[in-house]
């Protein structure tokens, strides 16, 4: 039986605790012993994370700057798992499972690294323990071309190989159950509803979008916003939206397919992604799409043959998002032809492919 480490800092709801777990349960419906190991934050219920299903969850103690203490007690719960590979997600899991690969010798699992998101740490220091520790990784991928490049011009490591982000494209589909969202939030059958779901942290440029709501409610009085979402910048966010009637909140859906399901318009006004899974979400459920081009963002919206699968416009700029959103909201042939188009692409991310390739990588792994 193949077993395997995840390790990342915590499940908080995010694009990319929904690939690992995704990836995780995948595992054990295969019959393999996939776990997930924690070091910032455990797993604080399915109310406050997202839910891991069956997946063994560990949760070990991170202590602040460069904690060996932490890495030598990773290494001993490593041993005791028997892990043949470690999968590490974003920098700091990928310095830690080296290093405690490293401290397991000639038994040491094998590692699998992946870059998500920008580097958290972006220090010289940081970059070159990273690059230095991950040299002992057998293959170091990122989510998006842009990433891997990033990574790799940055310094963090030598090379990158690129495996996409997958959805399961039957979950999100334009056909299937409504969640009633319309009624609960108490909009009307002629409002336009925008969509944003994100972790309300800066880098998501929540603020972006109230201005523009505060343009729109001129430009395009039947718009209606609505925000998804929970995180560290979510007081601030609430209190600078009080007095915009046309911006309504939900802490967190469950069933994200059917909320998008009974949406006009999804937006996505990050100042930099890598390749945000929710865009893919919203893509392969047939809804219209409008993002900032930054990251791998350009590269999902657009298909094989050249044709814009959403709509683009530059970041930090509120002005230009409301523009687009007020237009969009009059034009629905042009929603309509970006949402087909938009589906179509989606199958070019499916859950199967980017599983598929994860297989392969941890194949060859263990066969060096």
């Amino acid at each position: 039986m193949q077993r395997l480490v995840h390790l990342m800092n915590g499940l908080e709801v995010g694009g990319r605790e929904r690939v690992v777990v995704q990836l995780a349960q995948r595992g054990r419906r295969e019959g393999l012993d996939h776990r997930i190991v924690l070091y910032d934050s455990p797993f604080r219920g399915v109310e406050l994370d997202l839910d891991p299903g069956d997946v063994p969850v560990h949760f070990i103690q991170r202590g602040p700057g460069v904690d060996l203490r932490f890495a030598g007690a990773l290494a001993k719960l490593l041993a005791e798992l028997r892990c043949e590979i470690v999968h590490a997600h974003n920098d700091t899991a990928i310095f830690y499972g080296c290093v405690a690969a490293l401290r397991l010798g000639l038994v040491r699992p094998a590692v699998i690294a992946t870059f998500h998101t920008r580097p958290r740490h972006a220090t010289t220091k940081a970059r070159w323990s990273t690059r230095l520790v991950s040299r002992r990784a057998r293959t170091i991928t990122a989510v998006s071309e842009d990433m891997a490049r990033l990574v790799v011009d940055e310094g963090w490591v030598r090379s990158c190989e690129v495996v996409r982000n997958g959805i399961d494209l039957r979950e999100f589909s334009p056909d299937g159950p409504l969640g009633g969202w319309r009624e609960r939030l108490g909009l009307a059958r002629e409002d336009f509803v925008v969509a944003h779901i994100a972790r309300f942290d800066g880098v998501k440029r929540h603020i972006d979008l109230l201005q523009a709501a505060a343009l729109l409610a001129q430009l395009a009085p039947r718009v209606q916003l609505v925000l998804v979402g929970q995180g560290p910048l979510e007081d601030e966010i609430h209190a600078r939206a009080r007095q915009l009637t046309n911006v309504h909140f939900v802490p967190r859906i469950v069933d994200v397919a059917a909320f998008l399901r009974e949406i006009e318009l999804f937006v996505l006004c990050s100042e930099h992604e890598a390749m945000p899974r929710v865009l893919l979400e919203a893509m392969s459920c047939e809804r219209p799409c409008l993002a900032t081009a930054v990251g791998g963002v350009p590269e999902m919206l657009v298909d094989a043959a050249g044709a814009a699968c959403g709509r683009l416009v530059p970041p930090r700029q509120p002005a230009e998002l409301a523009r687009a959103i007020a237009e969009l909201s009059g034009d629905p042939a042009t929603c309509a032809a970006l949402a087909r188009r938009g589906r179509a692409r989606a199958a070019d991310f499916s859950a199967e492919r980017e599983w598929t390739s994860y297989v392969e990588l941890y194949r060859a792994a263990l066969a060096r």
